[in-house]
């Protein structure tokens, strides 16, 4: 079947008007790798002519004015042929009302109908579970969104700012999952991977399965994770995404409230502290701050992580309230 036939069919898959023989034909199609990409692609095309929810503003301004100039007509017969005519042209303006002030609500109130947002605080961590069977834990100063109907959906999607480690549970039905962050996409199946998008560096570690990373800018590349420990990593350093392999362990182990570095300069040290935290440590020795530190520290109290940092450095280390930090955006 030549692409476009294909393309046209998996329109009409994703708008749900395909026949039970015609989804076998698509899943027996899916076992070819090729194909699934081909079918994300499609996929996007498609979602870009069929947003999730797009009010028409021209047409809704069209009907309202539609529904005005009958509402005025009805009113002016009815004076003729009625001395009721005020009650009545008060009804009507008033049903008028009510239409516009729902459809102004539905608008201004979208996100919160479609999605639900998690939180996790700066000194925290949460643990979300979905409507799939997926687990998301949520890193200090972090946010997921979810689409409230991901259940029925034919691709899982989420979105997030921050950090979160994710345990993606595999469907009957092979429905593919995608996780969108400000700087990348990553498709998987089932698997579990820690991503990291802060500012102007974006980062995906795989622990088990498979995963494929797209940039949101398609020049930066793409990048198939097939092993443990593998990394695709976007900075402002490159113009492309990287790869390679690291300790996975160091990525995950704010999970269990620790922190671990190894020959990572004491600046960075601070800085994974502040991201945490929402403060900024100030040393009382700059000349410190080129100095590198590895090692593993407690992560669930800052005064302790502050006396560890003393003890070891023979410094002073303070706390102070970051000026420029916040609870990222969505």
């Amino acid at each position: 079947m030549e692409n476009h036939q294909k393309k046209k069919l998996l329109f009409r898959y994703f708008s749900g008007h395909t026949t039970p023989l015609e989804d076998s034909v698509i899943e027996s199609w899916m076992s070819d790798p090729e194909f699934r990409e081909y079918f994300f692609e499609i996929l996007e095309d498609w979602e870009r002519a069929h947003p999730q929810f797009v009010p028409d503003q021209t047409k809704a301004l069209e009907r309202l004015e539609l529904s005005f100039f009958h509402s005025r007509s009805s009113v002016h017969r009815m004076k003729r042929e009625d001395k009721k005519t005020s009650k009545s042209y008060f009804w009507v303006w008033k049903s008028v009302a009510g239409v516009l002030l729902i459809g102004l609500l539905v608008f201004f109130l979208k996100e919160t109908l479609i999605y639900k947002t998690y939180h996790a605080d700066y000194g925290d961590t949460r643990t979300v579970h979905l409507a799939d069977g997926s687990v998301v834990n949520l890193n200090a100063n972090s946010t997921l969104r979810v689409s409230r109907w991901m259940k029925w959906r034919s691709v899982r999607e989420v979105w997030v700012t921050g950090e979160a480690y994710f345990s993606v549970k595999s469907t009957s039905d092979q429905r593919y999952f995608l996780v969108h962050t400000p700087q990348l996409n990553v498709e998987v199946l089932g698997t579990k991977f820690n991503i990291k998008d802060r500012y102007k560096s974006a980062k995906v570690v795989l622990q088990e399965g498979k995963v494929r990373v797209r940039c949101n800018e398609e020049d930066k590349g793409i990048a198939l994770l097939e092993n443990t420990g593998e990394v695709a990593e976007l900075t402002s350093e490159y113009d492309k995404m990287v790869t390679r392999l690291e300790d996975p362990s160091f990525h995950t182990v704010w999970k269990d409230k620790k922190l671990k570095f190894e020959e990572a300069y004491l600046r960075a040290v601070l800085e994974s502290i502040r991201e945490y935290y929402g403060v900024n440590i100030i040393s009382s020795d700059t000349a410190l701050l080129q100095r590198k530190f590895s090692g593993t520290l407690p992560n669930d109290n800052l005064e302790i992580i502050l006396k560890s940092l003393k003890s070891i450095y023979n410094s002073e280390f303070t706390p102070e309230v970051a000026q420029a930090s916040g609870r990222q955006s969505e």
